[in-house]
């Protein structure tokens, strides 16, 4: 066993349980459990935030970079709508069906772009409720998942859409809309999943090294850690397919006045990881113009943890 390994982690951890931390000693410890993690996918991610902070993959990014492309190409096709609308005379017998699939004509059903294929039905599939293809289509996300990837083939950087009947075809075709006409605003994950990988990443860490573990300590700080780790990811980057650059920051859900982790693309914004901790407990009122997703200078909540713990 390394000793030093073993002696770091045992005071990184007492540190923790005894609420004498700072961003710092979070900043270290997501480093020094990197390696020995083991199928916590949202944790593993928070850590590679720490390590890369300018990000080209990855469960936030994909979700960002999806968003952004389905906005993105929206945004165009409406401008390219009010050009024509200026030009000429709107046709007001017209449904709007028809305006709506001149808005997503930027993907063909039969020809699929590979990068788009992957950014904006495959991963634009993954943020849509199971619940909303049943309601609207009556088929679950499984089949979905299983139709378009018996009905394409890739080739020489396209999907291409195989030999599939007519009817088929029409149901894939709705899908496809359905998919990237829809943006729920759900975060790519929450507090809750990012609570439970933490716990059990030092529970085993503890196992490993013989160290000691107060579940209940640790756990009675978690918020505090969270608040620590969105203030690294505080204007952390990602390089979205067009190479636009999307900045995490520090927000508050404007409904609910929660903490989360934001990212700005062009004129978008998008949340990445929601809380629902309060953030009067760790914002002065001199803080708050910080959080207008404009700013991304650094910003550092300890001395409004050290306040709300007091």
């Amino acid at each position: 066993m390394n000793t030093k390994a073993r002696d770091i982690f045992s005071k990184r951890l007492a540190s923790i349980q005894n609420a004498h931390f700072e961003e710092d000693d979070i900043k270290l410890l997501l480093i020094e459990i990197r390696d020995a993690l083991a199928g916590e996918e949202f944790l593993n991610e928070i850590c590679d935030f720490v390590a890369h902070p300018r990000r080209t993959r990855g469960i936030c990014h994909k979700r960002i970079d999806s968003r952004y492309a389905k906005l993105k190409f929206s945004r165009e096709g409406i401008i390219q709508l009010a050009k024509e609308f200026s030009e000429q005379a709107i046709n007001t017998t017209l449904p709007w069906s028809h305006y709506s699939e001149r808005i997503l004509s930027y993907i063909e059903t039969k020809k699929i772009e590979k990068n788009l294929f992957e950014i904006i039905i495959k991963e634009g599939l993954e943020e849509i409720d199971e619940a909303l293809f049943i309601e609207h289509y009556r088929i679950s996300k499984t089949k979905v998942r299983s139709l378009l990837q018996k009905s394409y083939k890739n080739i020489n950087g396209f999907y291409v859409i195989q030999s599939i009947s007519q009817a088929q075809f029409r149901l894939l075709d709705e899908l496809l809309k359905f998919i990237r006409g829809t943006i729920t605003g759900k975060a790519a994950f929450s507090q809750v999943d990012l609570k439970c990988q933490l716990r059990s990443s030092m529970e085993r860490q503890s196992t490993m090294y013989g160290v000691a573990f107060d579940a209940e300590s640790f756990m009675g700080k978690i918020d505090d850690i969270i608040v620590c780790i969105f203030s690294i990811l505080h204007g952390a980057t990602f390089c979205l397919f067009d190479q636009t650059n999307a900045f995490g920051y520090l927000s508050k859900d404007p409904k609910y006045s929660y903490l989360c982790l934001m990212a700005k693309a062009d004129r978008f914004h998008f949340p990445v990881i929601s809380t629902t901790i309060p953030a009067d407990n760790y914002i002065d009122e001199t803080d708050r113009s910080l959080l207008d997703g404009e700013q991304y200078a650094s910003i550092h909540f300890i001395a409004q943890r050290n306040k709300a713990m007091s």
